[in-house]
């Protein structure tokens, strides 16, 4: 789970019916899986991360992104028993996203699903404790051994590179920020949120207009959600995706050589 500073959960809020008609005005469900095809996905057993093409990262690396409809979808604090929920949701709509994960030794199967999806397992520190943020080198050890863990068990598909820290970077001390970049992570936080950080749940119309009103307001969009841990976000995510699609939004997973909206 995330934190907000100096926020509010009515002040994240907006008008969710006023936001639904908008969002859904002009969409024909019935055309979406036709307009997913554009992609052009290889249906594989082991699928590849779907990666930006070339000229499309420089472009971004060169914040020329005018034009461009790119989003990172991300989901936080897996994996869980709710994973291949998403997993399906995802494979349904051919798309793919960046997984950051925390260690749970009875979901190993799962993290290899992941992978084997063509999805981004990347790096959430291994126990998600707050306190490691005190002590510089109990933070980095605690980074190194979800790494190990990752590489071990996804049998070589883990690629070390994009980190997220517990609760955004606005949470952490400079020293635990630095050790990040100094060990070559490439840290990232989010522009757009789905709202499901918080404890009291967010209604599903609710989530559907925090992300797709929030897509919206940029060319490229780094989606936070914790569907494997919300109920409610997963029962978004169809909605999410069709409309998104349907709005010519392309989705892949995070390349750590990019650069990444940061709060700090």
């Amino acid at each position: 789970m995330f934190l907000l500073k100096d926020k509010s959960y009515k002040e994240h809020q907006i008008d969710t019916k006023q936001a639904l008609s908008s969002i859904h005005e002009g969409i024909d469900k019935t055309k979406v899986l036709e307009q997913n095809y554009r992609h052009h996905y290889t249906k594989t057993r082991h699928q590849h991360l779907r990666e930006l093409p070339q000229d499309v990262k420089e472009k971004i690396i060169k914040g020329q992104t005018d034009g461009l409809k790119i989003v990172f979808l991300t989901f936080d604090d897996g994996p869980t028993e709710h994973t291949q929920e998403i997993l399906d949701i995802l494979e349904h709509y051919e798309v793919q996203a960046t997984f950051f994960v925390n260690t749970y030794e009875d979901q190993e199967q799962t993290y290899r699903e992941i992978a084997r999806k063509g999805h981004l397992l990347a790096n959430h520190t291994q126990s998600h404790n707050y306190k490691l943020y005190d002590d510089t080198d109990a933070f980095v050890a605690d980074v190194h051994a979800l790494d190990d863990y990752l590489s071990k068990t996804s049998r070589g598909r883990y690629r070390k590179g994009m980190f997220r820290f517990p609760g955004g970077s606005l949470n952490v001390n400079a020293p635990c920020r630095k050790a990040i970049l100094d060990r070559g992570y490439n840290y990232v936080d989010w522009n757009v949120s789905s709202g499901d950080g918080f404890s009291d749940p967010v209604p599903v119309p609710q989530t559907i207009a925090n992300v797709v009103n929030g897509v919206r307001q940029h060319n490229v969009s780094v989606v936070l959600c914790h569907g494997e841990t919300k109920e409610n976000t997963r029962k978004a995510l169809p909605d999410i995706l069709e409309i998104l699609l349907k709005e010519g939004y392309s989705f892949y997973v995070m390349d750590s050589d990019l650069p990444y909206t940061r709060h700090i």
